[in-house]
């Protein structure tokens, strides 16, 4: 797959660990379990996060729409 590079950082320590755990008992880079998380994550979530998005969205617009913050 032909595609940009997208930089990770781990959100704390912990997680960090666990990647370097989870890259050392699979015999694969940390690069490598990232991917299958990131794959995972999006195949789980991704229509609920663009979903909720939408919704929010929405409530903005028609809070706009009525002079309310």
């Amino acid at each position: 797959m032909d595609s940009e590079r997208i930089y990770f950082r781990a959100a704390s320590q912990s997680d960090y660990d666990a990647i370097h755990i989870l890259a050392k008992a699979f015999g694969c880079s940390h690069s490598q379990i990232v991917r299958f998380a990131m794959a995972e994550w999006l195949s789980d979530n991704f229509v609920k996060r663009l979903e909720f998005a939408q919704a929010l969205q929405e409530v903005k617009e028609a809070q706009d729409d009525s002079g309310q913050t």
